[in-house]
């Protein structure tokens, strides 16, 4: 059983099981040909201890059978075990790269699968490009109706951004009341084109304060390039940052490039 334990934490579980029902199968054959009188107890078991040939069959089939449950009781234990073992790292590794407000990606997650995703770019040679959003006069909101109220603009800004983009898309909550986008093998043309019409999504949406209150939300999007910055992930987010600087400073709820004129 111990190879068994070793097994579980090194192969994938049905690797393991099929030698399991394989061993399970030789030893009940060997168990009917010793019942049959076709083969010696010694011979079949252990053929190293000399033991008296006038075993009972009744002594074969309760071993036979003691022997597979209890086998198969601790190794099922042993498998839920490790299971569950599995499970519980897997949750908190999500846990590590998930913001718990939003659900996207955090800082880490996002620094991860982009970082693979620039690889891949670069490997494949086709351009690649990166939105950074960051939510217009969030501190305005947050000081005017509580930070109850600027949680719920930020988890209604991260499900607009998520129905407007594509499964394949990387978005994440950066920090704060700012967004970033990754758009692979996606021109820089085509992402202004997704940022402007997650913009105006935005913009023509509305979270409900009171009865006869509600919240506008607008945000600022920077878009950059890798056919501009390279396939490196930090020029890129550099030139989507001076980008939403930009649109910052002309009068917000706009769509910039660094490359705009």
């Amino acid at each position: 059983m111990g190879i068994a334990f070793t097994a579980l934490l090194l192969f994938p579980r049905f690797v393991v099981y099929f030698g399991l029902v394989s061993y399970i199968v030789a030893y009940f054959l060997l168990s009917g040909l010793t019942v049959f009188g076709c083969l010696d107890y010694a011979m079949a078991y252990k053929p190293y201890i000399l033991l008296h040939k006038d075993v009972q069959n009744t002594q074969i089939v309760y071993s036979m059978f003691y022997t597979t449950l209890y086998a198969a009781f601790t190794i099922t234990l042993f498998d839920i075990s490790v299971e569950r073992w599995r499970r519980y790292n897997s949750k908190i590794e999500k846990l590590s790269c998930t913001d718990e407000l939003t659900s996207l990606l955090n800082r880490r997650g996002v620094n991860q699968i982009i970082d693979l995703q620039m690889q891949q770019a670069q490997i494949t040679h086709r351009e690649t490009s990166l939105i950074m959003v960051d939510i217009d006069n969030f501190k305005k909101i947050n000081d005017q109706y509580g930070h109850h109220q600027g949680d719920l603009v930020l988890k209604h800004v991260a499900d607009i951004l998520r129905r407007n983009l594509r499964a394949s898309d990387v978005i994440g909550r950066y920090g704060g009341e700012e967004f970033v986008i990754l758009l692979p093998f996606t021109l820089i043309e085509n992402a202004v084109a997704v940022a402007e019409v997650c913009r105006k999504a935005l913009e023509q949406s509305a979270i409900e304060v009171n009865e006869t209150e509600f919240i506008y939300v607008q945000a600022c999007f920077g878009v950059s390039s890798t056919v501009h910055s390279g396939f490196d992930y930090m020029s890129l987010f550099e030139q989507a940052d001076k980008a939403l600087y930009e649109a910052k400073h002309n009068g917000k709820n706009q769509v910039r490039t660094v490359h705009a004129r």
